[in-house]
């Protein structure tokens, strides 16, 4: 038996070619990012004084608020720790240890801006002493 060789239409070589790279990585560099993405307006309150602060945060850890929560108040620890600065949360982060705070969930907005214009809202009504900068 012959056995018929083909040639194939696309050589190998062109399949990853330069320009193919090129164009996947323009592509990916103008890619708009999402402005829908639910956002966590949360706080943390100090169990003996009443004290409070407001703050947000993206939500992540595939939409599982408890771990988010969880690790945005880590971060205002490690924060606190490493960081000398003179923020009300951070200075009572500092003073009183992190085991006199608890923290949850206020409400969860979808997309950035009426998350910010909601945590705004709630910080001039309530106005928290332990937020440092008054959001006007």
């Amino acid at each position: 038996m012959n056995s018929i060789k083909t040639k194939s239409a696309i050589p190998k070589a062109d399949l990853f070619d330069n320009k193919w790279v090129w164009a996947y990585n323009t592509y990916m560099n103008s890619r708009k990012r999402r402005t829908d993405r639910n956002q966590v307006i949360y706080f943390i309150q100090d169990v003996v004084t009443l004290e409070y602060y407001i703050g947000l945060t993206a939500l992540s850890f595939k939409g599982n608020v408890r771990k988010t929560l969880n690790r945005r108040c880590q971060k205002h620890m490690q924060r606190a720790l490493t960081e000398n600065k003179n923020w009300g949360l951070s200075r009572a982060l500092r003073e009183r240890g992190a085991e006199r705070f608890v923290f949850g969930v206020i409400e969860v907005v979808r997309g950035k801006r009426p998350a910010h214009s909601r945590e705004t809202e709630l910080i001039n009504t309530l106005q928290p002493t332990l937020n440092t900068f008054g959001v006007k």
